[in-house]
């Protein structure tokens, strides 16, 4: 398992002149928290680090659209076409027995899991 390493939080670093001379990835750290536990906008976080702005505006409008992304679901629609496909899908030939028995039992897990 990989060992997480945990900096400091900004907030307890006075922010100003001085976050300029903190590194870009510090300063990403403390807004993709900010972002991500207080739902802070990435404007506002970028506002905080005046000196460094430029730079990590984007860096943070790829991160909030990334997790409004990831809480996204399918379509119910989509998920029973989906499951109905995976469970007809005839085995192709050159596939192993083994190969498309995997297929189809992760097909059935999937249709269990989405109900």
């Amino acid at each position: 398992m990989p060992t997480i390493v945990t900096r400091p939080r900004i907030s307890k670093i006075k922010r100003g002149r001085e976050s300029s001379e903190l590194p870009l990835d510090v300063i990403l750290d403390d807004c993709l928290r900010e972002l991500h536990v207080r739902r802070i906008s990435a404007v506002d976080c970028s506002v905080r680090y005046p000196a460094r702005a430029a730079e990590l505006l984007p860096l943070l409008q790829v991160a909030a659209a990334l997790e409004q992304l990831a809480e996204s679901r399918p379509a119910p629609e989509f998920r029973k076409k989906t499951r109905q496909t995976i469970l007809t899908y005839p085995d192709p030939p050159s596939l192993s027995l083994r190969l498309a028995a995997l297929l189809r039992s992760a097909g059935r897990r999937l249709a269990r899991s989405n109900g």
